[in-house]
């Protein structure tokens, strides 16, 4: 086999080998959107099959350092196992029996921005989103927070619902 030929293979095997490792990553089993009420973070979580809740985390990005990347800070994990209910809410300030808390949350930063994240088992996602206190000072009641950015070239606001079951369905049934 001629060197040109070897140099073809050679980059047709990488190419496919490629091709099935970026189809590799579970697809997301559901959303979660923020809010808050009477001064408490709530997390809501909606699962769109039946992978059991198994953890909500909340982090934000530690100090800049010269020496690397920056880490991640956990704030605050609460674990459950819900396998029962298709949104399922969480009051970080009152989880209920439900949950088992393993860092509490404590006082948000105003300068920073945080990440709420909810899986299942280590192999499904349940989605994540970002904000900050302002952000979640700005919600109306009964407004929720959901995952998107703003556009800043546009000056449009995040993208907020006030219906959570509506939000699952339209997410869970793309």
């Amino acid at each position: 086999m001629a060197v040109a030929d070897r140099l073809v293979v050679a980059v047709l095997l990488a190419a496919g080998a490629m091709v099935l490792l970026s189809g590799c990553s579970p697809a997301q089993v559901g959303i979660v959107a923020v809010s808050q009420r009477d001064g408490h973070l709530l997390v809501a979580v909606m699962r769109c099959d039946d992978t059991a809740l198994e953890r909500v985390a909340i982090s934000h990005a530690g100090p800049l350092r010269t020496d690397g990347p920056r880490e991640r800070v956990d704030d605050a994990r609460w674990i459950t196992d819900i396998d029962n209910q298709d949104v399922v809410v969480l009051d970080t300030a009152d989880p209920g029996g439900d949950w088992e808390v393993k860092d509490a949350l404590e006082d948000l930063d105003p300068r920073a921005t945080y990440s709420v994240s909810a899986g299942g088992d280590t192999d499904h996602t349940m989605g994540s989103v970002g904000f900050t206190t302002a952000e979640l000072d700005a919600l109306d009641d009964g407004q929720w927070l959901i995952g998107g950015d703003r556009d800043s070239r546009l000056e449009t606001e995040r993208p907020t619902t006030t219906d959570l079951d509506a939000l699952r369905s339209t997410f869970c049934d793309q």
